[in-house]
């Protein structure tokens, strides 16, 4: 392996706002690392870093290179965005087989754009073939997406080799509403925020956690939205109900209910799978008084089911919303933009959304604190975790 990939040359800083083809170009900023493995074309070009001058100590320079090759392991819904989290995409699993036609169309479309050869390499591979991947010398990064159990595996294995890692895993998001929330507005939001791509997304909003004053209103509307979906194929304009991932994953969830109602939790509605239609659907699905003794109370349920909870006040609900070992996202809805602001930051979570469900954008942060991981993807943040920001000052 060459001790030297190229030389140094100053670029101009990334947009604060970045668009798919921004998002296309920080990816070919990797470019030179393809080089150290010997698969990219030889017209790949030296690697390039932003310098960062200290103007009042011109003699201080901070160039900032990519570590190496970077490693991401993704158990990926979302087959179009999810790839360009990272340099590598690896597909766990069985999902891999039910998804691979859409994440190879991906790779082809960046070819198309002009990315070279072997800057952004699908794997389908299984666990243990990841493990191997990690292993390997030329891999300097890992990111992972996924379950708090392959994000314990694939940090523990980044860990005993000393490796970088980002880690985003799942979530379990409070969706507050306060007293003086615009209860129309609050409805709609609640009911994308849990049920888009049918409740199988990490910033879903899970927990729904209402002020005593707003809380039947809440409900009474919230569960006639709900009444309305359509199950169906995803890819008719009509459906607004799409399936789970597998019949394994519908299984499970089920489970998830099943334990919670024996642990006490009283079934509003739903909680049953969908008969006579083709596919893993599951009504949607709203559940309440669950206490801290249930082991919903602390689990993330993937997939359309809400957990309902009625609160005294706005401290309850935010005392509640971090009563939860996933920290990743949340919502909270107030006509008092500062009111949101203060609540806001007393949640424990790595971010935070006023008067909007949680979503992810490419100019923006995203990452999670708790059990839900750390470190940041997306935005400039997220290209700044695999960087070495060297110290190069002249005397």
């Amino acid at each position: 392996m060459p001790s030297n990939v190229g030389s140094v040359e100053a670029v101009s800083p990334p947009p604060s706002r970045r668009t798919k083809g921004a998002v296309l170009a920080a990816l070919s900023l990797a470019t030179p690392l393809a080089l150290v493995l010997g698969t990219a074309p030889a017209r790949a070009a030296p690697p390039t870093v932003t310098i960062t001058v200290d103007a009042a100590h011109p003699g201080r320079v901070i160039p900032r290179d990519f570590v190496g090759l970077s490693f991401e392991a993704d158990q990926l819904h979302r087959t179009w965005t999810d790839p360009d989290r990272g340099n590598v995409a690896a597909l766990l699993g069985n999902l891999a087989k039910r998804i691979e036609t859409g994440v190879e169309e991906h790779h082809e479309v960046l070819q198309q754009a002009g990315l070279p050869d072997g800057v952004f390499d699908v794997l389908h591979i299984d666990n243990d073939q990841a493990a191997e991947v990690l292993r390997d010398a030329r891999v300097k990064a890992v990111t992972l997406t996924g379950s708090e159990r392959a994000g314990r595996s694939i940090a523990s294995n980044a860990g005993s080799q000393l490796k970088k890692s980002v880690m985003e895993l799942g979530g379990s998001d409070a969706f507050v509403v306060l007293d003086d929330a615009d209860l129309d507005k609050t409805v709609a939001a609640a009911v994308k925020s849990r049920f888009d791509n049918s409740g199988q997304t990490c910033i879903a909003a899970k927990r729904f956690i209402v002020v005593e004053s707003m809380a039947d209103a809440f409900l009474e509307k919230f569960q006639a939205a709900l009444e309305n979906f359509k199950p169906g194929d995803p890819m008719d304009k009509q459906t607004t109900l799409a399936p789970l991932s597998s019949s394994e994953a519908l299984k499970n969830l089920l489970g998830q209910v099943d334990e919670a109602v024996a642990g006490g939790a009283r079934v509003l509605m739903g909680g049953k799978r969908i008969e006579g239609q083709e596919g893993a659907f599951m009504q949607p699905t709203v559940l309440a008084d669950i206490d801290k003794s249930n082991p919903a109370y602390m689990q993330e349920f993937f997939g359309p089911v809400a957990l309902f909870f009625r609160v005294a006040d706005e401290n309850a609900a935010v005392a509640l919303a971090n009563d939860s070992p996933f920290g990743l996202g949340g919502s909270v809805f107030t006509q008092d933009i500062e009111r949101g602001k203060r609540v806001a930051r007393r949640i424990d979570t790595g971010m935070v959304f006023i008067n909007s469900g949680a979503s992810s954008s490419p100019e923006l942060p995203f990452g999670g604190v708790k059990n839900s991981g750390y470190g940041r993807e997306l935005s400039g943040a997220g290209i700044q975790e695999f960087v070495n920001k060297k110290l190069i000052r002249i005397g």
